[in-house]
C-alpha cells in the first residue's frame, strides 16, 4: 500500500555461485525470465509466480558461455518471447542480440545474432540495453571504447534476429554517453538514456 512494501516471502535462491548484472522481465503478470552472469558468463532463467507470490524456477540455460563483461540487458518481446543484448568478448567485443521463448519453465533459445558496432575498430564496454520499438523489430543502443552511442536495429520472426542495420550515431565521444538505455514509447519510437 501507500506506506510501504510487505515482502510475505522468504528469498528463494536461485543461482549458487556470485552472480552480477542480474535483471528480469515479466512476460505476462505470473511468467518472467531473468538474467545474470556468473564468472563473466551470461544465463537467462525462466520463472513463474505463484499465490502469495511464491516463485518457480525451470533450468538456467547459457546465452553467452564466452567473457559477456558486466553489460546485459533484457525485453520482453510477447507473452512468451524475450530478446537479450549483450556483449560478446569472444566475438570481437561487439554487441549481440539472441532471443528466447519460454514454455512453462522452459526456455528455447535462438542462435545469436550478427554482430553490431559502431565502426570496425570499435569496442563496446560502456554499456547496452534493448528495446522492441514495434512489432518485428529491435533496438539495441551501446558505447563504444571512445563512449560514442550508437544504435542499431535489426527485425526478427520468431525468435530468429535478422542481419541488423547500420548503426546511427546518438551522441559524440565528447558526450560520454556511458550506460545506454533504450524504451519504446510510441509504436516505431524509442527513447534513449545515457550517462
Amino acid at each position: 500500500d501507500r506506506n510501504g512494501w510487505n515482502f510475505p516471502n522468504t528469498e528463494t535462491a536461485v543461482n549458487a555461485a556470485a552472480s552480477t548484472s542480474i535483471k528480469h522481465v515479466m512476460l505476462t503478470a505470473t511468467l518472467g525470465v531473468a538474467i545474470y552472469i556468473v564468472a563473466t558468463k551470461l544465463y537467462a532463467i525462466a520463472f513463474t509466480v505463484g499465490n502469495g507470490g511464491a516463485l518457480t524456477f525451470g533450468s538456467a540455460a547459457t546465452v553467452n558461455d564466452a567473457d559477456t563483461g558486466i553489460f546485459a540487458d533484457i525485453c520482453r518481446v510477447s507473452d512468451t518471447s524475450y530478446a537479450i543484448g549483450y556483449l560478446d568478448d569472444g566475438g570481437s567485443d561487439y554487441i549481440y542480440i539472441r532471443m528466447g521463448s519460454v514454455s512453462g519453465t522452459t526456455i528455447t533459445q535462438g542462435d545469436e545474432s550478427a554482430s553490431m558496432s559502431g565502426t570496425s575498430a570499435a569496442t563496446v564496454d560502456d554499456g547496452v540495453g534493448i528495446c522492441k520499438p514495434r512489432n518485428g523489430v529491435l533496438a539495441v543502443v551501446y558505447a563504444d571504447d571512445d563512449t560514442y552511442g550508437y544504435c542499431a536495429a535489426a527485425t526478427y520472426t520468431t525468435i530468429t534476429v535478422g542481419t541488423p542495420g547500420t548503426a546511427v550515431e546518438f551522441a559524440t565521444a565528447s558526450q560520454n554517453s556511458d550506460l545506454p538505455r533504450c524504451a519504446s514509447h510510441a509504436d516505431g519510437y524509442i527513447a534513449v538514456e545515457y550517462q
